[in-house]
């Protein structure tokens, strides 16, 4: 069963980085979502 488009994410073999904050390279095409600075912040100690 495939997941639906919403759910699917392309990582390209190359890297790539937008142009922006680092908050925005991490959330890059999740442009919807709303995240908190705690949030971002315990991701980034992982």
């Amino acid at each position: 069963m495939r997941p639906d488009s919403d759910q699917i994410l392309l990582l390209s073999q190359r890297p790539y980085r937008v142009l922006g904050t680092l908050r925005e390279q991490i959330l890059y095409s999740n442009t919807t979502i709303e995240v908190e600075k705690a949030q971002l912040d315990q991701v980034l100690e992982w």
